[in-house]
């Protein structure tokens, strides 16, 4: 039989005992502690533990936690669309094309939470506030601001332009509030508004960290006008997508017609969770409601007949009509000039 003395002249050594040592625990891990003592107690398996007792948190969560409720500063509402709100989107749309010749390009997307973002309130008061920004981005090298500006630049190159745009806020259960923009951005300058509006989101927010995804902006390059018109009413319909089933129009016969079947937006509807802003959708003055009563323009929504053509884009065609029928006058009257001399 092996000794400890033949274990010891072998040269092996006792062990050193295991000695506690306290540290100092927060009242989470002490809990833990705790719990894990009283399963071991009541015969318990450590390794298949009941939950936790839940404990208070009396720390100072961060703003930025998705997680942490936020306190939104108004009231909610229902984050659909009425057909009067369609109504006017489609209008502003319609009215840049018939005016303007503008065929709205760029569709923008901007998720606010991952800007840091998470009052509905908040979040427009930024949207307004990039927005005035942009007009003014987007207006150098317009006649207006040459003045203004001396230094060319490479956007003041290409040309000044309006900032027209309609807008849709939305608070989708998956994403968040975010707000889907339809636009006009030249294509010449797509690249450095894209770098200038991250910019501009960055320093309006004041968030460090915002997300690469907390703006995405497409822009539309088809040289085919027929290309660009599909494309732009394709956003529209997709931004329209809102539109909640029991509206109803009057047919061109009196009837009562679904509005979701007249302005066919792209997606089933989905009721989404409430917004805490002011109101869901609008547009830039420019376009908007007085700009087209001051300009006498009549929507082809509101022309008999025309329902089943909302969205072929027809207002370039009568825009240039329009334009032809000036230069024609002008070339009548410089003859009537020159025959009286």
């Amino acid at each position: 039989m092996i000794t400890e003395e033949d274990l010891l002249a072998a040269g092996f050594r006792p062990a050193v005992p295991f000695a506690c040592i306290e540290l100092a625990q927060d009242s989470l891990t002490a809990a833990i502690h705790a719990h894990l003592d009283w399963v071991r107690a009541n015969g318990g398996n450590i390794q298949n533990l009941p939950p936790l007792p839940s404990l208070p948190f009396v720390g100072t969560p961060d703003p930025s936690n998705p997680f942490h409720p936020v306190v939104q500063s108004m009231k909610p509402r229902r984050a659909v669309l009425t057909v009067d709100e369609v109504v006017k989107g489609f209008n502003a749309v319609s009215f840049a094309m018939r005016k303007h010749g503008t065929v709205m390009n760029a569709h923008f997307t901007f998720a606010w939470g991952l800007m840091g973002i998470r009052d509905h309130a908040e979040a427009t008061r930024v949207f307004t506030a990039f927005n005035q920004e942009a007009a003014k981005w987007l207006a150098v090298g317009s006649p207006s601001m040459i003045k203004f500006r001396r230094r060319m630049t490479k956007r003041a190159e290409v040309g000044g332009t309006e900032h027209m745009y309609f807008y849709v806020h939305e608070n989708a259960r998956d994403r968040g509030f975010h707000t889907h923009m339809l636009a006009f951005i030249p294509p010449t300058k797509a690249a450095l508004f894209k770098a200038w509006a991250r910019g501009c989101l960055h320093r309006l927010s004041g968030y460090k960290g915002m997300h690469e995804d907390a703006l995405h902006i497409t822009v539309d390059n088809s040289r085919i006008e027929s290309q660009r018109v599909a494309w732009c009413w394709a956003r529209f319909r997709y931004m329209t997508k809102t539109l909640e089933p029991t509206w109803h129009v009057r047919g061109d016969k009196g009837e009562w017609l679904e509005g979701r079947a007249i302005f066919r937006p792209d997606r089933p509807f989905v009721e989404a969770a409430p917004v805490h802003c002011a109101q869901v959708t609008s547009g830039s003055r420019n376009i908007w409601t007085k700009a087209q009563a001051d300009a006498g323009f009549v929507s082809r929504y509101r022309v008999t007949g025309e329902l089943d053509r909302l969205y072929d884009g027809s207002e370039l065609h009568e825009r240039r009509r329009e334009i032809e029928r000036a230069e024609d006058e002008a070339r009548i009257v410089d003859l009537t000039r020159t025959l009286n001399l």
